[in-house]
Order: structure tokens, then C-alpha cells, then sequence
């Protein structure tokens, strides 16, 4: 007895479409992308890759129980071809119910006010538009489109330009997307409006401290997503610009890629995603290992401003990968921020400890790092009140005698580069025995004193009477002395 099982074409693409979607949703719930409750917003361009993505996470709505909507974002870079993006958005997102949020930028005239490049100037107007979003639906998370593909071309993106472990893994499946700085901020809501009210960011309250970026397409080739829209039905938008390979991304998608596929593997792509999730869990463990050793090394004293990190000699015991991975740590913390902060001025850290004491370097951030006798201090210029307190600052205390009517002396508090003092006048009374030797706490005869008090650095000729008969010596050498 013979049986034969006859497929129609219908049922066979039904079954691809559930299979594709089922993917989608196990690599979500994987990587703790969805939750129960969520609200996603979508960022949709109008390119196969957004489209797909809205529309798979329409028919996911129901089963991971999340509520959904869209943004579209015009940045008037390709004139007419622009709005007919930003049309064809609208009416896809017509067409399915779907709310939808239009914002509106000149990213070109953004570009020369924030002084970078188009494509910069474009992400961060994004990211402002993404901010504005969460800040009116509590639990929001901007979903993108990015696929495995662009995973391929970051990485060799990354390691055509230059990148650490960290670099190499890529593009991450969930990425917190912070504020930023203030003077950006007030630039980004300047430039950016909705076109719903055609109203400024800051005329319609705050935007969102943070939000998380979340990547469900990671999982899938731009092959896959492609020919999942045509079983589909669906049309979507090309942007021309990605195929001009005046970008080097560009370039690495339409030239190299290809041609690394056809001569020396096919699944060029899928390998290289491997690599980036590997390199990824790699450099995860090595920056959890580092913060766990990096209290031996760093210390931050309570006579130590904040944001001042010290750095020991004893670093340098670490294994060299362990120790750059410390000293990022360090870098971070002082910082505040990441994005200046590479293999550059990993560099100069590791150079200043072979220098002798009181050599210092500058670095991103504000940061200035220091030489010290027993290794290096991370000064955020910033925060440690440095910006303003050049060496030739000095400051004149008022006069702390004691006052005729109570008769007890003043107190007076300030800060100088990066040290706190508190300095007051007490009675010979109150006075202990014994002088205490604290390394931090100083004590001089007020009585002695012929005019005001004054705190500074150092400068080229200072001297000190050392001797009881007199003999004076350089401050200089006294410092070189006690190291």
C-alpha cells in the first residue's frame, strides 16, 4: 500500500511565514527582549527591514502580550523621495491600525551645528525622537530593525577601522540609550518637531531620562526578511542612497560582503554574527572579571574629590589584557561616558606609569591623569572643580581670629584642585598635648602669622625655613624628599 502526500503551494508558504515569526519570537524571548506589559514602538523608515519587523510584531502582539505602536522619523535628506517615505509609512500604518508618531529634522543643517557628520547628526536626532516617545507611555521600548547582515558589516566595519574585543562584538540585542549631554540636548529639541502639532521637543515636557533599544531581527539575514515580505504581499520603500558606495559602510555591504560570499564562503555573514556574539560573551566576562579585581587597584579616599580615582602601581601585576580592561574601568567610572574612550588612551595610561612623578596627560571627558609616586590619578576636570583652577590660582583665606564677643575663631571651607579643606582657629586650650601626626591635618601657630593665609600650587622657587638656626631649602626638594 502506497499513501502520497500532496502540499499546496498555500499551506507551504503559511508554513514558512509561522516559522519565520516563530523565529523571531524565541530569539526575543531568549534574550529578554519582550516582557508581559511591554509597550514597543517601532522605528520604521519604510525599508523592508523596519516593515517586516512591524509587521511581525503585530501578529506577536497577542501571544507575548505586548501593546505596540511606531515612529517615523523625516530627515529631509532626499527631498521629494523623503516625504514619499514618510507617506508610505503613514499609510502602511493606516491600513493596520497601527499608531503612528511623525517627526521632522534638517539632519544636513543639524550636522553643522552639532559639528558632525550627516549620518551622526541623523542617529542623534533618532535617538531624541525615541526619548520623546517613551517619555509618554511608561514601559516603552524602541524596537529596530537591525539584522544579521548588519551585524556582518559592523564588525568588519569596526575591524577595518581599528576596535577592541568589546568592538568586535557588535551590535547587541538590547542597548540602553542614554541622555545626552547637556548642551546637545538643548541643540536636539531645537531641531527636531512632530509633525502631528508641529510643536518643539521642549514645548511638550520632559523627555525620558533612558530607554532600551531592542534588536528582535538580529536573528535573520536581509535574504530571509526579503523573501519573507514577498510571500507576504508587501511592498516597501529603497532608499537610493544605500546603494551609492560614497559611505564605507556602504561599500562593505554592496562590494566586499559579496564578494567574500561568493569566493570564499556563502555563509560569510552567519559566521561573522558568530564571531560577534562571541567576542561579545568574551568581553563580558573579562569586564565583569576586571570590576571584580579592580578593588585592589582603585581607591578613592575621603581625601579624594569626586570623580578622583586612584590607580595603583600594582596594576601592572595583571596579566596586559587584564590590565587594560581595569584601566577602562577606571576610565568609565572617572569619565561618566564611553564613546571617546579607546585603545588610544588605554596607551597613555599605560605610558604615564613608566613616567616619572608629577608628568600628566590629558584625556577625553575633561580627565586629566596624573603621576604619582605610588601610580596614577584620574582627575574629571569636570566634577573635581579643575576647569576653573589653573596652577596660578591662589586663594587668600579672610581673617579667623577669634571674634571680641565669644572670643572663638572662625572656620572657613573651599576647594582646590580636587582637595577639600576646612580651616579654623582654635584655642591654645583646646589644644591636644601632643600634636598628632595626620597625614591629612595640619597644625600652625596663628599667633605666628604676619598676614593672610593662602592656598596654591607650588611655584618655581619656593622655599621653607627648616633649620632652628634658619636654613632654608627649596619646596621643591622637600617634596622630591617625601615623595
Amino acid at each position: 500500500m502506497r499513501v502520497w502526500l500532496f502540499f499546496r503551494k498555500q499551506a507551504e508558504d503559511r508554513f514558512m511565514s509561522i516559522s519565520f515569526e516563530k523565529k523571531i519570537l524565541n530569539f526575543a524571548r531568549a534574550e529578554k527582549l519582550l516582557r508581559e506589559g511591554d509597550h514597543i514602538c517601532v522605528s520604521v523608515s519604510g525599508g523592508a527591514d523596519s516593515l517586516c519587523l512591524l509587521a511581525v510584531m503585530q501578529r506577536l502582539q497577542t501571544e507575548a502580550a505586548f501593546s505596540l505602536s511606531a515612529v517615523h522619523i523625516n530627515h529631509h535628506l532626499r527631498g521629494q523621495e523623503s516625504d514619499g517615505d514618510e507617506a508610505f509609512v503613514r499609510s502602511f500604518c493606516d491600513d493596520r491600525s497601527i499608531p503612528l508618531r511623525v517627526f521632522h529634522c534638517r539632519a544636513d543643517e543639524a550636522a553643522d551645528r552639532l559639528r558632525c557628520s550627516a549620518e551622526e547628526a541623523g542617529r542623534m536626532l533618532r535617538q531624541e525622537a525615541w526619548r520623546r516617545c517613551a517619555a509618554a507611555a511608561e514601559g516603552m521600548k524602541i524596537a529596530a530593525a537591525h539584522h544579521r547582515n548588519d551585524q556582518a558589516e559592523t564588525v568588519l566595519f569596526r575591524a577595518a577601522r581599528g576596535t577592541s574585543l568589546a568592538g568586535l562584538g557588535g551590535i547587541r540585542p538590547v542597548q540602553p540609550i542614554l541622555p545626552p549631554a547637556p548642551p546637545e540636548e538643548e541643540l536636539l529639541r531645537e531641531m527636531i518637531t512632530e509633525d502631528s502639532c508641529i510643536r518643539l521637543f521642549s514645548d511638550t515636557g520632559d523627555t525620558a531620562p533612558s530607554l532600551l533599544l531592542i534588536r528582535p531581527l538580529l536573528c535573520a539575514g536581509r535574504d530571509e526578511i526579503e523573501k519573507w515580505m514577498r510571500e507576504q504581499g508587501f511592498c516597501w520603500r529603497t532608499d537610493r542612497t544605500n546603494l551609492e558606495n560614497a559611505f564605507a559602510r556602504n561599500s562593505i555591504r554592496n562590494e566586499l560582503i559579496p564578494l567574500m560570499e561568493r569566493q570564499i564562503n556563502q555563509d560569510a555573514v552567519r559566521h561573522l554574527a558568530e564571531l560577534a556574539e562571541d567576542a561579545g560573551e568574551a568581553d563580558r566576562f573579562l569586564r565583569e572579571e576586571a570590576m571584580r579585581r579592580a578593588a585592589k587597584y582603585m581607591i578613592s579616599g575621603s581625601h579624594y574629590a569626586k570623580a578622583c580615582i586612584g590607580i595603583l602601581d600594582s596594576v601592572r601585576k595583571e596579566p596586559p589584557v587584564m590590565q587594560r580592561y581595569i584601566l577602562m574601568e577606571a576610565l568609565h567610572l572617572s569619565a561618566g561616558g564611553t564613546r571617546d574612550l579607546g585603545r588610544e588612551q588605554l596607551r597613555q595610561l599605560q605610558e604615564l606609569f613608566s613616567l616619572p612623578a608629577g608628568r600628566q596627560t590629558d584625556l577625553p571627558y575633561g580627565i586629566c591623569a596624573v603621576r604619582e609616586y605610588d601610580g596614577i590619578r584620574l582627575y574629571n576636570k569636570r566634577t573635581c572643580g579643575l576647569e576653573d583652577t589653573g596652577k596660578d590660582r591662589e586663594i587668600l583665606l579672610p581673617d579667623l581670629s577669634p571674634q571680641p564677643d565669644n572670643g572663638k575663631g572662625q572656620s572657613v571651607q573651599f576647594s582646590l584642585g580636587g582637595w577639600h579643606f576646612d580651616a579654623k582657629v582654635i584655642s591654645r586650650s583646646e589644644c591636644p598635648g601632643d600634636i598628632p601626626q595626620k597625614e591629612y591635618t595640619k597644625w600652625l601657630d596663628y599667633d605666628k602669622i604676619k598676614q593672610c593665609l593662602a592656598v596654591r600650587f607650588r611655584r618655581e622657587g619656593d622655599w621653607m625655613t627648616t633649620l632652628k638656626d634658619g636654613g632654608r631649602k627649596k619646596l621643591k626638594g622637600i617634596l622630591i624628599d617625601s615623595k
